[in-house]
């Protein structure tokens, strides 16, 4: 009897662990997919200040560019 709920406390501990690990997949996951989505966000922010940076400058020079 003993040994019967022992292993009944077994499978459902491995059911228990694979569900918990099924989880953590589907986290891990979604973790990723945000990350990545981060990542991209930060690049084209860059880029758009890069973009800003380089119109200033060449709206600057146009103000300033010797008269013809």
């Amino acid at each position: 009897l003993a040994i019967q709920r022992l292993e009944i406390a077994k499978n459902d501990l491995q059911h228990r662990i694979a569900k918990e690990a099924r989880g953590n997949a589907i986290l891990q996951a979604s973790l990723e997919r945000r990350k990545q989505a981060l990542h991209e966000r930060r690049l084209a922010l860059e880029q758009d200040a890069i973009s800003r940076t380089l119109l200033r400058f060449y709206y600057y020079f146009k103000l300033f560019e010797p008269l013809t």
